[in-house]
C-alpha cells in the first residue's frame, strides 16, 4: 500500500472544524500563543463553537511542554535524513515527492539572502500556523494557502509515514527506540537543549544523515517518522517560548536554515521588543534580535542586534580566534555597511566567548536524558 498524492493545506472561513483538524492534524488545537497573538493586533477570537472543538484536542500546557523536551531533537538531524531519504531507491514514490516538496519549499540562508528572504523564512517558520489557521477563519475571503508552512509540512509527513508504516504492519513504538539509538551513535551528536523563553540562543551545526542510499524501507520510514515528530515537538516548545504573557516583553523564537558545505546548520534567533526605553512614554521601543550559529570551521558565533529611534548596536561574540581578528579587522567596513543600509547611527563589538546567559527558573525543565 502506498501513500497518496498529498493535497495543498488551504483553510477559509467555510472550512469545517473537522477538515482543518483532519488535514492539519493540530495536535495542540489553538493554542494559547495563537490566542494572544490574536488579541495583540486586535483581530476576534475564533467563534464559540470552533473554540470549544479545538479546545477539546488539547492537552494541557504543563503536559504538553513535559512530553516535548523529552521528545525532541534539533532540525539539523531531520534535514539530514530528508536529504538522504530523497535519493534512497527504497523509499515509496509519494513519500519521495513530499519530502522532495518539503525540502524544495524550505530554503536554507545563505550569502545571497536578502531581508524579504528572512522575512519569508520566518513567516513560514511553523513558529505562527495556529494564528495563521484563526487569521483564515475569520477572513472568508481570503483563504490561506498553508503548504509551505513548515509545520503544517511536517504534521502531514508524520501522519504519512505513520501510515505507511501501518499499512505495512508495523508498529512505530515497537521499533522506533532502537532506530533512534543507532542513529544518534551514527551521528555522534547530543541533542540540542530544548527552546525555552529567554534561555542563551544556540546553533545547530550540520549533521550527518543516520540512513544512506542502501537503508531499506522499514528503517527508513521509521527513521523519518521518527525525526519528525522529534521536530514537531521542538517546534512546540519553540511555540511556547514564543507565548505572549501578561507582564513580559514580546518575544518569538525560532530556527531557519543555513547553508553549509556540510548540509543545512540552524541558527536560533530570539526576537523581542522592550518597551520604551527608561519607561519614558515619548522614548522609543528596543527591538533586539538575537541568534547563534554554528557553522565549520568558524564554530559558534552568536549576536545581538538592537534598535531604538535612530540607533543601532551590534555585538558578535566568536569563540574562534582567528575569525574573531579578521572581523575585529573589519569592524569600521561592518560599521559603514549598517549605516549605507539606513540603520541610522551605528556601531559594531566584537567579542570573544559568548554572551553571559540570563537566570533559567528553578524546575522550568528537568534533564531526564542523563
Amino acid at each position: 500500500m502506498s501513500v497518496g498524492p498529498i493535497n495543498p493545506i488551504v483553510v477559509g472561513a467555510t472550512t469545517p472544524v473537522s477538515q482543518i483538524n483532519g488535514v492539519a492534524t493540530l495536535q495542540v488545537g489553538l493554542s494559547t500563543a495563537a490566542r494572544d497573538a490574536l488579541a495583540a493586533q486586535g483581530l476576534p477570537l475564533p467563534s464559540t463553537e470552533i473554540e470549544t472543538a479545538l479546545q477539546a484536542q488539547t492537552t494541557s500546557l504543563s503536559h504538553l511542554i513535559a512530553e516535548d523536551a523529552v521528545r525532541q531533537d534539533g532540525l539539523a538531524p531531520l534535514f539530514a535524513d530528508l536529504s538522504a531519504a530523497a535519493s534512497a531507491p527504497a523509499l515509496p514514490q509519494p513519500l519521495r515527492a513530499e519530502i522532495q516538496q518539503l525540502l524544495s519549499s524550505q530554503p536554507a540562508l545563505d550569502a545571497t539572502a536578502t531581508a524579504a528572504d528572512v522575512k519569508s523564512a520566518l513567516t513560514s517558520s511553523g513558529l505562527f500556523l495556529e494564528a495563521q489557521l484563526v487569521a483564515a477563519l475569520q477572513q472568508p475571503d481570503a483563504p490561506a494557502n498553508l503548504s509551505g508552512d513548515f509545520k503544517a509540512q511536517l504534521l502531514q509527513l508524520a501522519s504519512n509515514l505513520m501510515a505507511q508504516i501501518q499499512a505495512e504492519g508495523g508498529d512505530p513504538a515497537d521499533i522506533a527506540p532502537l532506530r533512534t539509538e543507532a542513529g544518534a551513535l551514527r551521528r555522534g551528536t547530543a541533542k540540542p537543549p530544548p527552546p525555552l523563553r529567554g534561555a542563551a540562543t544556540t546553533g545547530q551545526a550540520a549533521s550527518r544523515p543516520a540512513i544512506d542510499e542502501d537503508t531499506d524501507e522499514d528503517s527508513l520510514l521509521h527513521v523519518l517518522e521518527h525525526d519528525a515528530k522529534a521536530a514537531l515537538a521542538r517546534l512546540e516548545l519553540s511555540q511556547i517560548a514564543s507565548m505572549q504573557r501578561k507582564g513580559y516583553n514580546t518575544q518569538w523564537r525560532l530556527e531557519l536554515p543555513v547553508a553549509t558545505p556540510d548540509g543545512r546548520a540552524f541558527a536560533q534567533f530570539e526576537i523581542s521588543r522592550d518597551g520604551a526605553n527608561g519607561g519614558h512614554p515619548d522614548a522609543s521601543p528596543t527591538w533586539r534580535t538575537r541568534f547563534s550559529l554554528n557553522i565549520s570551521p568558524t564554530g559558534p558565533v552568536h549576536a545581538e542586534i538592537a534598535q531604538s529611534g535612530g540607533a543601532t548596536r551590534v555585538t558578535l561574540w566568536i569563540d574562534d580566534a582567528q575569525t574573531r581578528e579578521a572581523l575585529s579587522a573589519e569592524q569600521a567596513q561592518l560599521t559603514a555597511a549598517l549605516a549605507q543600509e539606513g540603520l541610522g547611527d551605528c556601531a559594531v563589538r566584537v567579542l570573544s566567548g559568548a554572551p553571559v546567559p540570563p537566570p533559567v527558573p528553578t524546575g522550568a525543565l528537568v534533564d531526564r536524558s542523563t
